[in-house]
C-alpha cells in the first residue's frame, strides 16, 4: 500500500518558508538585539598648541578623560601608579635632575631603552609636554662609569602625539572606534573596545573616541517588540496549519494475487 501527498509546489513552498521565518522571529529578535540597550560612541579632536597636547573642544570630552593615555600625567590621579609617577615627575621638573644608583660608561645622554623598557616617554606638566631623559653626569664619576641622573626636557607636542598614537590607526582599532573617529558618532547594540589614545586618521588628524551614552529603550518600544513578535509567531503557526489543511492524502490499495 502506498501513499501520496498532493501540493502546489512553488506557492506552498514559499508559504512554508514564510511560516518558518515567522515562527523564528523571537530568535531573530534576540539575535539582532531589537529593543535592547544600545551604546553611542562619539569623538573629540586632539590637537597641539605649540607646547601641549589638548582637546580642540575641552567641553566635548567627558570629565577626567585623558587626552592621551600614553602621555603620563595628561590627566593625573586616575590610577595609583600614575599619581605616584606624576608626583615624582613634578619633583624632577622642580629640581632639574634627580640622581639614581645607576651608572653608565661614558658621560652624556643615555638612551632609556639601553637601561630598561620605558613605561612612558612623554609627560605633560603645567600645560607643557616634556620628554623623559637620562644623563650620565660627568661631574659624578664612579668606578664603573658616571652616575645617571633623571631629568625632563621640553619636547615637541607634535612628536609626543605622533609617538603615542603611531600604532593607533583607523585600521588597527575596532570598526566601531574607527567609524566614530571618521564620522563623529556611531550607535551599536554592543559595547566596543576603544583605545585610551587618539586614533590617527588617514588625513593626519587625531580623534579621541569615548562612550558617550548608554541608551535604554522605552517601555513602549519594549512592549511593541513583544506584541509584534507574538503576532509574527501566531501568524506563522496559523500559516502552517493552513498549509497542512491543504495536504491531500490518497490511499491506493492493491489486489492480492495467488
Amino acid at each position: 500500500m502506498a501513499s501520496t501527498r498532493t501540493l502546489t509546489p512553488r506557492f506552498d513552498l514559499f508559504l512554508a518558508l514564510v511560516a518558518v521565518g515567522l515562527l523564528a522571529s523571537p530568535a531573530l529578535v534576540a539575535l539582532l538585539d531589537v529593543g535592547e540597550r544600545t551604546y553611542r560612541y562619539e569623538r573629540v579632536e586632539v590637537t597641539t598648541d605649540g607646547s601641549s597636547v589638548e582637546y580642540a573642544n575641552e567641553s566635548a570630552a567627558p570629565d577626567r578623560t585623558p587626552v592621551d593615555g600614553a602621555i603620563a600625567c595628561a590627566e593625573s590621579g586616575r590610577y595609583a601608579w600614575e599619581l605616584r609617577a606624576c608626583t615624582f615627575e613634578k619633583s624632577v621638573l622642580e629640581n632639574g635632575t634627580v640622581p639614581t644608583e645607576l651608572s653608565y660608561g661614558s658621560p652624556g645622554r643615555v638612551s632609556q631603552l639601553s637601561l630598561y623598557p620605558e613605561r612612558y616617554r612623554y609627560v605633560s606638566l603645567n600645560g607643557t609636554v616634556y620628554e623623559t631623559a637620562y644623563v650620565a653626569n660627568e661631574s659624578a664619576p664612579r668606578g664603573d662609569g658616571y652616575r645617571i641622573d633623571l631629568t625632563l626636557e621640553p619636547a615637541s607636542p607634535e612628536a609626543a602625539l605622533e609617538h603615542a598614537s603611531h600604532d593607533v590607526t583607523s585600521r588597527a582599532v575596532s570598526s566601531t572606534a574607527a567609524e566614530a573617529a571618521r564620522t563623529g558618532s556611531v550607535t551599536t547594540p554592543r559595547t566596543a573596545t576603544v583605545p585610551d589614545r587618539p586614533i590617527r586618521l588617514e588625513d593626519g588628524t587625531y580623534y579621541r573616541v569615548f562612550l558617550a551614552e548608554e541608551i535604554d529603550p522605552s517601555e513602549t518600544t519594549r512592549n511593541q517588540v513583544l506584541v509584534l513578535t507574538a503576532l509574527a509567531s501566531l501568524s506563522g503557526l496559523g500559516l502552517l496549519v493552513h498549509l497542512f489543511g491543504r495536504i491531500e492524502v490518497t490511499y491506493v490499495g492493491g489486489r492480492h494475487r495467488r
